[in-house]
């Protein structure tokens, strides 16, 4: 039951991710680039319980965001699922609780978002490349996600911590 408890609060974590990203992030924009706390959350989630659960919980992030933001079907479900299985196989090389660990990877995954969503609005929606546009935002993009991580850690690793308490609870 506990573990079940666990899970729910992390879906109620996820649509309050969702929420502050669309009634409050979005409304925050330099040269066109929002901060994205969902980035952050599957960054978090796949460093915090590996590569297993964090692959499934980003699929289920990305058919939720595809869905809740109405966009292309299937660019979040493919950018976030990539994200967490890249920062779960470097899961066993960092701590968790290190902020720094957190920060470096919110970094590397933002330039690995972007790039990806770069590439996917060349293939889908025929944009145009340009190189210096993707500079521009990948620097700003990458300034506000490692702000924003810096943030959201100490909340995020609370909530993973009581998370993990009820789910070992549960298993005695």
């Amino acid at each position: 039951m506990k573990k079940i408890l666990g899970w729910l609060i992390i879906f109620c974590m996820v649509i309050a991710s969702m929420l502050l990203q669309s009634n409050v992030l979005n409304k925050i924009e330099i040269f066109g680039v929002r901060p994205n706390v969902l980035l952050v959350i599957v960054v978090t989630i796949s460093l915090w319980y590996g590569l297993h659960i964090g692959t499934i919980f980003s699929m289920f992030l990305g058919i939720v965001a595809d869905s809740w933001f109405n966009l292309q079907v299937g660019k979040y479900l493919i950018m976030f699922t990539f994200i967490a299985v890249m920062v779960g196989y470097y899961n066993k090389n960092y701590k968790k609780e290190n902020i720094i660990t957190l920060i470096y990877l919110v970094f590397n995954a933002t330039i690995v978002y972007e790039i990806l969503q770069g590439i996917l609005n060349v293939i889908v929606i025929k944009q145009m490349f340009n190189l210096f546009v993707l500079l521009k935002v990948l620097v700003i993009s990458i300034i506000f996600n490692v702000i924003l991580a810096s943030v959201m850690y100490y909340v995020i690793a609370y909530i993973c911590n009581k998370v993990e308490d009820l789910i070992a609870e549960d298993r005695w």
